[in-house]
């Protein structure tokens, strides 16, 4: 008798202890799913102050760009700011599970195409003015990195990589061969070697076998300094 009772209550004690663990696993599944839920209500709001934030520096920038039309970093910032516009509305319709927001990303990002060829168009006109280059030289990587990302215009990132590399280079020819410049040219040479070899191997290579050379003739002279990795710490990119 003994022992069936403490059988009995063996068992009694086993089947208690089993269900306050099922209990606790399904109060932590739940807590897991009301933090999942928490973390996602925190990024759409997240989400939507950046996209409020975007149109109001895209206000300000229009704004610049309207009083001085010489202005080229509005310009670029306008650009810029609708495809972020555009990009935040398409993220946003992801995670609330809604319809896409159809004709605000299709509006947001024709603007900005609209305005990268405006910005195109500038940058060439301006581009044989020795002071609108020195100037706005930077912006070249800008209208690539537009071209890459907005326009999917490969092609015409291209055609910008190569005229600023012959910018660089020229500066280089001509005695300023400074360590920024040297790495502009490097990057420039990688880069034009990556996105040609698809649609051009010959022309890849020819990138390659010219970002090698400068390698080994140049970058030799430019060694990490400061501590740091990296031989080189670009400005603006």
């Amino acid at each position: 008798m003994k022992k069936i009772i403490i059988s009995t209550v063996v068992v009694l004690s086993i089947a208690v202890a089993g269900y306050f663990i099922v209990d606790s696993q399904v109060v932590t599944e739940s807590e897991k799913v009301e933090a999942a839920q928490k973390r996602k209500e925190r990024t759409i709001k997240s989400r939507k102050h950046v996209l409020e934030l975007h149109k109001s520096g895209l206000s300000k920038y229009k704004s610049q760009y309207e009083e001085d039309p010489s202005n080229m970093n509005a310009l670029t910032l306008v650009t810029e700011k609708y495809w972020l516009i555009a990009e935040t509305y398409k993220d946003l319709d992801k995670r609330l599970g809604r319809q896409p927001s159809t004709e605000l990303i299709e509006n947001n990002m024709q603007k900005s195409l609209q305005y990268l060829e405006e910005f195109d168009s500038k940058m060439s006109a301006g581009w044989n003015d020795p002071e609108f280059r020195n100037k706005n030289q930077y912006l070249t990587i800008n209208l690539i990195s537009f071209y890459h990302h907005i326009d999917k215009n490969i092609p015409r990132a291209v055609y910008w990589y190569k005229k600023y590399l012959n910018y660089l280079v020229t500066k280089w020819n001509g005695g300023q061969k400074d360590r920024e410049t040297a790495c502009w040219v490097s990057h420039i040479y990688a880069r034009l070697a990556t996105i040609t070899r698809g649609a051009n191997p010959t022309e890849g290579q020819h990138y390659q076998e010219a970002f090698n050379n400068w390698a080994d003739s140049v970058m030799k002279d430019f060694p990490p300094k400061d501590g740091h990795v990296k031989q080189c710490n670009l400005p603006y990119y």
